[in-house]
């Protein structure tokens, strides 16, 4: 018995909405913590997730939530079937055998409901990250502006501070 193939499509959004929404995770989280922008060149949500927590719990330290637990059972089960993003988007592989040959069904509504858990925290946690991003964009605009107010008034202030300071010598 196959697996019905009106069913690769949605399961294939689903994963490519993972692999996306984890992307942009770690690109804010990098950028939170001073990397150099971007996300690995994989499509393995495995390595993905793992970099991924990393950040998350450089950014929340203890106050992560813990329903992040829940994410990883969802993301091993898609590593398992497809890990490079492949077997939910084509019916075969570049040799014509078959992908998910183990599973003969996917049960929708579960899929449904699992991916609407996961995909609201994922969501809330990008915002967040990405509203820090922008806190952290906004306090620097405002010490530049203070910085460039102080500085015009007075030239000689930025030079001094940093020749004066011992720390800087």
């Amino acid at each position: 018995m196959t697996l019905d193939c009106a069913i690769l499509p949605i399961a294939f959004l689903y994963r490519q909405y993972l692999e996306l929404k984890i992307k942009e995770i770690i690109e804010t989280g990098r950028q939170l913590e001073g990397q150099s922008r971007g996300y690995p060149p994989t499509h393995s949500l495995k390595d993905l997730w793992a970099e991924a927590v990393g950040l998350l719990r450089k950014q929340y330290g203890h106050n992560q939530p813990p329903e992040l637990a829940y994410i990883q059972p969802c993301i091993d089960e898609f590593h398992i079937h497809d890990q490079k993003s492949m077997a939910f988007r084509y019916p075969t592989d570049k040799d014509g055998q078959p992908h998910l040959q183990d599973i003969v069904h996917i049960n929708l509504a579960n899929l449904y409901e699992t991916m609407e858990r996961i995909g609201s925290l994922l969501d809330c946690l990008s915002m967040d990250l990405n509203d820090r991003l922008q806190s952290f964009f906004e306090m620097m605009a405002a010490n530049d502006k203070d910085m460039s107010r102080r500085t015009s008034a007075h030239p000689c202030i930025l030079a001094e501070s940093i020749w004066l300071n011992s720390e800087c010598l």
